[in-house]
């Protein structure tokens, strides 16, 4: 892996995600500004190359799937300096959403047709999840295993329309009603779903964006007509992207969060927000973090110069990952990770200390590369996929008795 800036001290989803990218398109885009890496963090690369990807997204465990289209869909994980295929097949696979402990949600075409199954797959065993001609225009699973995703019914207007549904682990659940296209689903670790709700056949089109919650949904409050994307943490913030910039309701009220020509959101449980940036100077999209603080919120460029920063996920170390291509149709593009700096400091509490040294003791796995170290990566000093003596060495140089 190649590290580029450092700041060391101490399918139809396919679809959706080309629509929020073309709409945040038609607006104004802010100034310039320079490159801003959260102090503690460094930006490295950990795939190039010709073949298109899309939509990454990252565990707390530091686990990342994206879609890889080299000569069909496939989807790849990069996993603590290793990248494998997790679907080698001549089959079509749609994007995959990822959990903390591994198990991944994703679509499946036969062959070079759309994607018409819903698939898990846990302990590297897949499992058929359900099966609609329509398609799905949305899907994801929490820690729990519970799921939320939404099935097509009809492209075509008048009527276009699709249903969200929420498994919660003994039944299934029609959070939506049968009329217009609900797409888009995020979930929680309290079975919270956010949603769209679109009507794409109206001219032109409106929408609203909707929470599901213990058995009743509600519109989210905005001004906006034609709200686009969503995504919500265990606070029950939910952000979502307008003309006017991105929105978030925090259980009482919706504020503006960052003004602008923004796209591709994804927030943390820590508030941390992701976002896609429209650059006027460049004309690229460009990767930006809003990250809360004692004075508001912090606003940092992870990148300034030529191509597309678009689809990118944060987990909650603050780690984000995000792909960029150079042009359209790509020529190249690169899997980005802006990830913690490995000091030794397992606990990032600005010292190495005992508290370390039992975490280390903890992490040991020996030489040779383990799958999922998990938080236990942050100890994996030499980035080689272990935790052994050579860690264990460069602990010793940094660690301060109290």
């Amino acid at each position: 892996m190649i590290a580029v800036w450092c700041s060391s001290n101490a399918g139809s989803i396919r679809s959706l995600h080309l629509i929020c990218l073309a709409f945040a398109g038609l607006l104004a885009g802010p100034a310039r500004a320079q490159v801003n890496v959260p102090e503690g963090f460094e930006i490295v690369t950990f795939d190039r190359s010709p073949s298109l990807k899309v939509i990454p997204r990252i565990n707390n465990c530091g686990q990342i799937v994206y879609q890889d289209r080299n000569g069909d869909w496939d989807i790849m994980m990069y996993d603590n300096g290793r990248t494998v295929n997790v679907t080698d097949n001549d089959n079509w696979e749609g994007h995959a959403e990822i959990n903390d402990l591994g198990d991944l949600i994703f679509t499946r075409g036969e062959g070079r047709n759309e994607p018409t199954t819903l698939y898990l797959r846990i302990d590297g065993q897949e499992i058929l999840f359900d099966e609609n001609p329509g398609g799905f225009l949305g899907y994801v699973s929490n820690n729990a295993g519970h799921i939320a995703w939404s099935r097509g019914i009809s492209r075509s207007c008048p009527g276009a329309s699709s249903i969200s549904y929420l498994w919660d682990g003994q039944r299934t659940i029609q959070i939506s009603p049968t009329e217009l296209y609900d797409q888009g689903e995020a979930i929680n670790e309290f079975d919270q779903v956010s949603y769209m709700h679109t009507d794409f056949c109206a001219d032109p089109w409106v929408g609203d964006i909707r929470l599901y919650s213990n058995g009743e949904t509600i519109i989210l409050p905005t001004q906006e007509t034609r709200p686009v994307g969503t995504t919500i943490n265990d606070r029950g913030q939910v952000v979502w992207n307008t003309a006017r910039g991105l929105e978030i309701w925090n259980g009482r009220r919706t504020s503006l969060l960052v003004e602008g020509n923004l796209a591709s959101a994804r927030i943390n449980n820590r508030g941390d927000v992701y976002f896609a940036r429209w650059d006027d100077g460049r004309s690229f999209w460009q990767p930006w973090l809003s990250i809360p603080s004692h004075n508001g919120r912090e606003l940092h460029r992870l990148f300034e110069g030529d191509g597309h920063h678009g689809d990118g996920d944060v987990n909650d170390w603050g780690e984000v990952t995000w792909v960029s291509w150079d042009q359209m149709p790509a020529n190249e593009t690169q899997m980005w990770l802006m990830r913690r700096i490995r000091t030794a400091d397992s606990e990032f509490d600005d010292d190495v200390d005992l508290a370390d040294a039992g975490a280390l003791a903890n992490c040991m796995t020996g030489p040779g590369r383990v799958d999922r170290l998990c938080d236990c990566r942050f100890l994996d000093l030499d980035h080689d996929g272990d935790v052994d003596l050579g860690d264990f060495a460069r602990f010793q140089n940094a660690f301060r008795a109290p």
